[in-house]
């Protein structure tokens, strides 16, 4: 199986990967500035936030995505598509749309994260992300 890996800046600098593997990854998502990415992203007007946050996408040949930003020292938020809907029933309604998300997943984790979705082991995947589901998700089911 091959890995290809895109990342952006606030600024719009991007950089291809077209070949990677997890050493390579680790890093480079470890050598990417994410305090001074996020602060000026923060900086920017609302409706141009989308469209520029700092990123981190790393994809596989069989149509896995997981996309990474850095939203503090400690945690990461990420967007894993992966195509294994029928068992992936934590999820919360980003998955509708096709991806698992959260934006506290342990930023100290990112090794065990991106060694798993380099290994394809959806199982210990599943198990990994359900430890740490949207908070938003979560709020869904609960009366105000």
């Amino acid at each position: 199986m091959g890995f290809a890996l895109y990342t952006l800046s606030v600024t719009g600098a991007q950089s291809d990967y077209p070949v990677i593997n997890l050493e390579e990854a680790l890093i480079i998502f470890n050598s990417m500035p994410w305090e001074k990415e996020m602060e000026a992203w923060e900086q920017m007007p609302e409706g141009e936030r989308e469209d520029c946050m700092p990123l981190f996408h790393l994809m596989d040949d069989t149509e896995h995505a997981l996309r990474l930003t850095a939203y503090s020292r400690d945690l990461v938020g990420l967007a894993y598509d992966y195509s294994i809907r029928g068992r992936m029933t934590f999820a919360g309604p980003e998955f509708e749309q096709g991806y698992f998300g959260t934006d506290q997943f342990p930023r100290a984790s990112i090794r065990e994260l991106l060694t798993l979705f380099f290994a394809s082991d959806e199982d210990h995947i599943l198990s990994l992300l359900q430890k740490y589901p949207d908070p938003e998700a979560a709020d869904t089911d609960e009366e105000p």
